[in-house]
């Protein structure tokens, strides 16, 4: 697995006192630290961050820097550690009401746009509404199917989404049926998305 790297740089222009901080956590793979005597420019590229050819100082064992560029300063930090904590956030979408649901081919379609990129480490779903007993529900979303008992009410069941990369501001479809998929009464139609709430734990991309 190798170790990780993270990169923390301050910068300011030479008159001002005050900067602005920033940070990124790199996949690097141990090689960094196998590669002193290249320049920042070729370990850092080679950790996937796009820096320019002023990036010139030479990677020493400190891993702190300065560098001079225009009227910025740069100061430059490498740390490494075994692990660095993950970013996690959870989704969360209630379909009943959603502002995309439309009627299309006897199905209700509702589109879901993540607002973070990242990958999906769980995934669940909860039937909010009335009891309907003798009452299925396919609904299919993220590549796959998931089966609603729609008699069992508040449970909350999980399932494993085949497309389980999420994309910011890439969207994707939640679609079922306006007719249970299996029921006791022929007439039951649902006039608007069903009250499904989904939920996916998400590992944010770096």
């Amino acid at each position: 697995m190798g170790l990780k790297l993270r990169l923390s740089w301050f910068e300011k222009t030479a008159d001002d006192i005050a900067g602005e901080e920033y940070s990124r956590d790199l996949r690097d793979d141990g090689s960094v630290i196998e590669q002193l005597g290249l320049t920042i420019e070729d370990n850092v590229n080679n950790g996937e961050f796009n820096v320019k050819s002023h990036w010139v100082t030479v990677l020493n064992p400190y891993f702190n820097h300065k560098i001079q560029y225009d009227k910025y300063d740069y100061f430059v930090s490498f740390d490494y550690a075994d692990e660095w904590p993950e970013d996690m956030r959870t989704l969360r979408w209630d379909l009943h009401g959603h502002p995309s649901a439309h009627e299309q081919g006897g199905s209700w379609h509702m589109t879901v746009t993540p607002e973070i990129s990242g990958e999906i480490l769980r995934a669940s779903y909860q039937y909010h509404g009335n009891r309907l007993p003798n009452a299925m529900m396919q609904v299919h979303l993220l590549g796959g199917t998931i089966d609603c008992d729609l008699g069992n009410v508040g449970s909350t069941l999980s399932f494993t989404p085949q497309n389980r990369q999420l994309t910011q501001g890439q969207a994707f479809e939640v679609v079922h049926p306006v007719t249970p998929t299996r029921h006791s009464h022929k007439s039951l139609k649902f006039i608007a998305p069903m009250p499904l709430i989904i939920e996916l734990a998400v590992r944010v991309d770096s």
